[in-house]
């Protein structure tokens, strides 16, 4: 372990793998203070909302090279989903969020070959929070699910749900370093998200003069005796079916707002003294916050094209960002004469810092 007075970890060091550590801080630390970073606000998003944070699926990547990877989702002992990571495209998280200040000037180097020997991980299904919600689901309903992991033909691993969700809970606790690498998705549970009831749904009409063009054709709209059953506004020839437009129509993409994913400790442990209150002082650790944002796609979809009836609005995780950021926090014991720490050094602020 050491010490130090004045503590920086340069931004390079950002993108490099971090060893575990047992104990971490609640994952609301850093909230306090680093406000419009939190997961409340998120920015021209639309009514998209990101999965919660003990809902994500993470994997270890160490000794796996940059060969891709199949995951083979099974429900029931059935194939549900299978996604595809190409780890040759895995890009580090960006070094520090904009506008934060690092930490103060170091007196002591870090060891870039221990840093070096962290693992590194990747999140399942990253782009698809709706499918691991129903994931999720499926699981609470007493559905038996079964995540198998291959790699050129060869099975890695076979876990139950519950295993890599422990797994995953274990990693994201650890120093592990997360990358961004995208997936694509297939199988019978894959399809978009629950869209929203049709613009406007069939009913049955008083008479055929009430048909109009946006109604769907087979509305219903009086009885026909000859026929022997109801006639429809398309039969009648009335106005109906809409006008014809796009299958699918992007509306616009937008980043949301960086949102708290995560924290762990720094290692190896590193420390400070720092003053905690009127005229004491308190150990503090270094911790890391793990930060994300998702580009999301908005658009309109129309299943009855070219009739625009029922269309709905729907969107789509494109891609995501990962970023970090370190803070000080309060892990007790007492200490010698310390320092008085700048508040956005601190994970959660408090009256007795600058």
């Amino acid at each position: 372990m050491r010490r130090t007075s004045l503590w920086l970890l340069p931004l390079a060091f950002l993108a490099l793998p971090l060893l575990a550590q047992p104990q971490s801080p609640p994952l609301s630390c850093g909230a306090k203070f680093l406000g419009p970073l939190s997961a409340e606000g998120l920015l021209d998003a639309g009514t998209y909302q990101p999965l919660a944070a003990e809902q994500r699926l993470y994997y270890g990547l160490t000794g796996l090279g940059d060969e891709a990877l199949e995951i083979r989702y099974l429900v029931a002992d059935e194939l549900y989903l299978t996604e595809n990571l190409d780890l040759s495209t895995s890009r580090l998280p960006r070094a520090e969020i904009p506008g934060r200040k690092p930490l103060r000037q170091a007196e002591s180097t870090l060891d870039f070959q221990e840093l070096l020997e962290g693992e590194w991980m990747v999140e399942l299904l990253a782009l698809r929070p709706d499918l691991v919600r129903r994931l999720h689901e499926l699981a609470q309903q007493g559905s038996r699910i079964e995540v198998q992991v291959f790699q050129a033909g060869r099975r890695l691993a076979a876990l139950p749900f519950k295993g890599i969700l422990r797994r995953s809970t274990e990693l994201g606790a650890s120093g592990a370093v997360q990358v961004v690498v995208h997936s694509t998705v297939r199988g019978i549970g894959e399809r978009a998200e629950p869209r929203n009831p049709p613009l406007l749904g069939t009913k049955v009409l008083a008479s055929c003069s009430e048909c109009l063009d946006e109604m769907p054709c087979d509305t219903e709209c009086g009885y026909d005796p000859g026929k022997g059953g109801p006639v429809t506004c398309g039969e009648n020839g009335a106005p109906c079916g809409g006008s014809t437009c796009e299958c699918s129509r992007v509306l616009y993409d937008s980043w949301t707002s960086w949102y708290f994913n995560r924290a762990y400790a720094y290692s190896p442990a590193t420390y400070d003294c720092l003053k905690s209150g009127s005229s004491f002082y308190t150990t503090h650790q270094v911790y890391i916050l793990e930060y994300r944002r998702d580009l999301v796609r908005s658009s309109m979809i129309c299943p009855n094209c070219p009739s625009c009836v029922g269309c709905y609005f729907h969107q789509q995780v494109i891609d995501y960002q990962l970023t970090t950021s370190y803070c000080y926090y309060n892990v007790g014991g007492g200490c010698g004469f310390g320092r008085t720490a700048a508040c956005y050094e601190l994970c959660s602020m408090t009256s007795y810092c600058n």
